[in-house]
């Protein structure tokens, strides 16, 4: 990778398959070799926030996906992910709306975030707003 630069998204594959075994340092680790080539790579920045959920540091989770959100150029991935954290900390507002978020504004056909929506709508009592998604 150091002669190829251009191969170091292969630490995509690195990440996932240490956070498959569940050695998340390692995967922070990998995720963090990539950025050093490219800084912006949405999928490394998901990557280590949704290590971070796993792991169970929901803050270090939710402080990489929240800066990566107020980034110049978020992805659906960024809103979508930032949502997951808030569930996990039981935010059901705030996840319905970075989920609403991201699929309004970034891809109105995406079909996950429905399904997520639906899952808040559930978590909060709402049965019919949740069959209705």
């Amino acid at each position: 990778m150091a002669k190829a630069p251009s191969l170091s998204v292969i630490n995509l594959q690195i990440a996932a398959a240490y956070r498959n075994k569940k050695e998340y340092d390692n995967a922070i680790a990998a995720y963090n070799d990539l950025l050093k080539t490219d800084p912006n790579n949405d999928k490394a920045i998901v990557g280590i926030g949704m290590t971070n959920l796993e792991k169970g540091d929901l803050k270090a989770a939710e402080d990489t996906l929240t800066k990566a959100a107020e980034g110049p150029k978020p992805t659906r991935e960024v809103f979508y992910n930032l949502g997951e954290v808030k569930f996990a900390k039981g935010e059901t507002d705030e996840a319905a709306e970075l989920v609403s978020e991201g699929r309004r504004t970034l891809d109105p056909a995406w079909g996950k975030p429905i399904f997520k929506l639906a899952l808040v709508a559930a978590e909060q009592g709402r049965q019919g707003r949740a069959r209705s998604r």
